[in-house]
């Protein structure tokens, strides 16, 4: 009973220091025009138009479109960009939080605390966490990702896990495909614990795994103009750039003043 209610202290501690944070950085954050495409695409669903895709990248390539019907009833609840700053920080809370009860409840106060000091600190993920924008509602799907993979290979579990933790990835390439390095992380580590489902239950979410993406698909297949398409940049840029964004996104290097 004490370590639930110094659990529960620390919890609220960790949520006050970052309603802190946000309180002062939030209202500072510039809106972009990519916010505003955004917000005028949830409202097509809204106005019952069901885009296949979302809002033209700088490469010239249409976004994958789970993300818009994801944030279309914020939208509904307000379309202020403030509201919609403000989920995102709470979404990272909440997913920090979901992953610290669950290393208290699987190791202990003092490894859930040492987790909660990192998210608290942590310069990239407190700035990415305060503004709207596709990739920033990962961390709390990417929260959900690691407690219900867990869960999968707990041997008393169901292969329901299985499903769900695929069905997360799916939505978090499609906020940022080059996450999709997550996939082939999947499989070994599931061959790893010796935890592949039966072969019904993989072709069952191969399935899965290609409805969710098929409205993207289908519009690049029979709706895109290829003819007129001339891309701005590289559609791969390359192995090293993302080893320097990632090391950038741990060490919080590159937010120069224009963010800060």
């Amino acid at each position: 009973m004490l370590s639930d209610k110094r659990k529960i202290s620390t919890m609220l501690i960790f949520s006050a220091f970052c309603a802190l944070y946000y309180t002062f950085t939030i209202p500072s954050n510039s809106i972009w025009i990519d916010q505003v495409r955004i917000i005028n695409v949830t409202k097509e669903i809204l106005d019952g138009n069901f885009p296949l895709v979302g809002i033209l990248h700088s490469n010239r390539m249409h976004s994958f479109p789970a993300f818009y019907y994801f944030i279309t009833p914020l939208v509904y609840i307000s379309e202020n960009p403030l509201f919609l700053y403000w989920s995102v920080a709470l979404f990272y809370i909440s997913g920090v939080l979901f992953v610290a009860n669950y290393i208290f409840n699987k190791f202990g106060y003092f490894e859930s605390n040492l987790f909660l000091l990192f998210s608290a600190t942590h310069v990239s993920t407190l700035f990415f966490s305060s503004f709207f924008w596709n990739p920033n509602y990962i961390p709390f799907f990417m929260s959900l990702f690691i407690v219900l993979l867990f869960k999968y290979l707990d041997e008393k579990t169901s292969v329901i896990y299985f499903h769900i933790v695929g069905i997360i990835i799916n939505i978090i390439v499609q906020m940022m495909p080059q996450l999709i390095v997550l996939i082939p992380s999947f499989i070994f580590i599931l061959f790893l614990f010796r935890k592949m489902p039966s072969m019904v239950n993989q072709v069952v979410h191969v399935f899965i795994q290609v409805a969710l993406v098929y409205p993207w698909i289908h519009f690049h297949l029979f709706i895109f103009e290829w003819n007129n398409f001339e891309s701005a940049q590289k559609l791969y840029k390359g192995f090293t750039i993302a080893i320097i964004h990632y090391i950038n996104y741990l060490g919080g290097w590159g937010l120069n003043s224009e963010y800060t």
